[in-house]
């Protein structure tokens, strides 16, 4: 049932106890060791018991009012939800659990005297009470399983997120209406917890695979978050694996928390001998250290943090481009909703490759380079490679992308370096005009298909959709000679230009093989965002980015954070 919910009585616990420490007094990190809460810097210094026990396996603070709160799941009849206000010598009781049901996650929006939001996971309900100490209102989810819950509390884009350990479940604040199940499984049905990103549109989740035969997996893993009617996640890439990195999280109540502004994720798990730990590590990856070891389980964490602007973000505004097609293409810049004018290359004429060498080998004939290509809206626009093929042997895009900054990446999915590209089949029929001028869409057919793309969710990553999906061929590395149905269908392109880790990408609907199959209808349009081409280095100065000849970096500083995001 929905609506408000009769609870019994609170039972007010006074517990006498030290002076707890003021949250606010320097960036934490804040965990529960098995029962009790602890807390240290963000380097892993000066590390204080803030409260001895008993605690649950979640806790939250509010760093506008300094208050931490937690869930006791020790009483009995009620589940009491506690808070401790910086400073005070005694916790209170803020909220009540429904008589006979626990409080095993927490969510806070400080907004007002706050609110707080929890979930029972035996019974799968999601409960939201004001502070302090209103009755809780059950929030309708079709969500099968309750692993965790998080707030979206931007301006005009409140939700609660549920994450079932596969799917999140996205619904509206406060009560939970039109709930919709977020597109792509980003977890593999085991136990985990998940921290949204809303100042990168993205979401990490902590959680482990569990093969049969075989050893239990950790991870951490990122995706891109819609936030459309129809939301979806997308680029789901590993960004940890394994005991070494992540440390054991198979109690399933390992928890993940994010600095935004230092790019920083903070995460508890375990080792073998089930002493727990903190773990810290780039968002990116990389710089793992371990903060805290105990003889106890950790299980929640959060941080205080006295500034939560998200990082500034500054993209170059340019890049160098090397590119072969089998068969057709261009490329240009433009906003979603299609190519900016001029954005096309070679004054919109096609480069229509009807050969091998020109195709694969080393100078002219061979893949093209483009150098110092603008960027006029690196933060907002995307790339868009437009292709077609003939109707013989292969077809496939590669290509590698340089930025002044000298980072890397190159045709994929978004995982192991790669940009995260999309792709869009038209099912119109275009070949290459050998010997004669090239077929070439003109930009206006271009945005079209574009806007339908747009229009109709056309738009498919390696994941895939109803029509199809993108297919991610072999890298550009040395092979035996190719042959279709191998593993090796492209002969080696120009080493030199091309490098060995580009791979070859192309729309698949759902056949065997994209690569060799020459299906009909095969003009297609990929895109990735611009930005991903175009991140200037975490840390490098924003006045040494010119390099000779580099047109003038554009700076595209992130908005504030100005809301509270009380899932840490």
């Amino acid at each position: 049932m929905n609506g408000k919910l009769l609870v019994s009585t609170a039972i007010v616990i006074l517990v006498t106890w030290g002076e707890c420490p003021d949250a606010r007094a320097s960036d934490r990190v804040i965990w529960v060791d098995g029962l009790s809460i602890k807390s240290a810097d963000l380097n892993g210094g000066n590390p204080a018991t803030l409260w001895p026990g008993p605690a649950g396996y979640s806790v939250k603070v509010n760093t506008s009012s300094g208050a931490i709160y937690w869930a006791d799941n020790s009483t009995s009849p009620s589940k009491l939800m506690m808070a401790a206000n910086a400073g005070a010598s005694t916790p209170t009781v803020v909220a009540t659990a429904v008589s006979g049901e626990r409080i095993d996650y927490i969510a806070i929006d400080p907004a007002g005297t706050g609110t707080a939001y929890w979930f029972d996971q035996t019974r799968l309900h999601v409960y939201r009470a004001g502070l302090p100490n209103g009755a809780p209102t059950l929030i309708p989810t079709s969500a099968q399983t309750i692993r965790a819950i998080d707030l979206d509390l931007r301006p005009g884009n409140m939700h609660l997120y549920v994450y079932d350990g596969a799917y999140l479940w996205r619904s509206e604040l406060p009560d939970g209406a039109h709930e919709v199940q977020v597109t792509n499984a980003i977890g593999d049905g085991s136990p985990g917890r998940f921290a949204l990103d809303p100042c990168n549109d993205s979401v990490y989740v902590i959680s482990h695979i569990n093969p049969h035969p075989g050893p239990v997996v950790p991870y951490i893993r990122r995706a891109t978050l819609s936030y459309d009617a129809s939301p979806s996640l997308s680029n789901i890439t590993t960004v940890f694996s394994g005991v070494g990195s992540v440390g054991n999280t198979t109690d399933g109540t390992s928890d993940i928390a994010l600095d935004l502004k230092a790019r920083r994720m903070y995460w508890t798990s375990f080792d073998n001998a089930v002493h727990g730990q903190v773990r810290t590590a780039d968002l990116d990856g990389g710089g793992i250290t371990v903060l805290a070891t105990g003889t106890s389980l950790y299980t929640g964490i959060t941080l205080y943090l006295a500034d939560r602007a998200c990082a500034p973000v500054n993209y170059y505004s340019e890049v160098n481009v090397y590119i072969t097609t089998d068969n057709a293409y261009n490329f240009g810049f433009g906003p979603a909703s299609g190519l900016s004018p001029n954005s096309l290359q070679n004054a919109g004429e096609f480069i229509e490759n009807c050969s091998n060498a020109q195709i694969f080998s080393c100078g002219t004939p061979g893949p093209e380079t483009y150098l110092h290509v603008p960027i006029a809206n690196a933060a907002t626009d995307y790339l868009y490679i437009i292709a077609y093929s003939d109707n013989s042997v292969t077809q496939g895009v590669l290509a590698r992308f340089v930025n002044p900054g000298g980072i890397q990446t190159w045709t994929g999915d978004g995982s192991a370096g790669s940009a995260p590209f999309q792709v869009f089949s038209t099912g119109i029929e275009t070949n290459p005009n050998c010997g004669g001028p090239p077929n070439s869409p003109s930009i206006e057919t271009i945005n079209t298909q574009i806007g339908l793309a747009n229009s109709t969710g056309g738009w498919v990553d390696a994941s895939g959709g109803s029509s199809g999906f993108l297919e991610v061929g072999e890298a550009n590395d040395a092979a035996p000679a190719a042959s279709c149905g191998t593993s090796n269908e492209f002969p080696q392109v120009c080493e030199s230009i091309m490098g060995t880790q580009p791979r070859w990408i192309w729309f698949n609907p759902h056949i065997s093989d994209s690569f060799c199959s020459n299906v009909a209808g095969e003009f297609l349009i990929f895109r990735v965002p611009a930005s991903s081409l175009a991140l200037v280095p975490v840390g490098v100065p924003v006045l040494a980015l010119s390099d000779g000849g580099m047109v003038a970096l554009q700076l595209a500083l992130g908005a504030l954070c100005v809301w509270f995001l009380r899932r840490h």
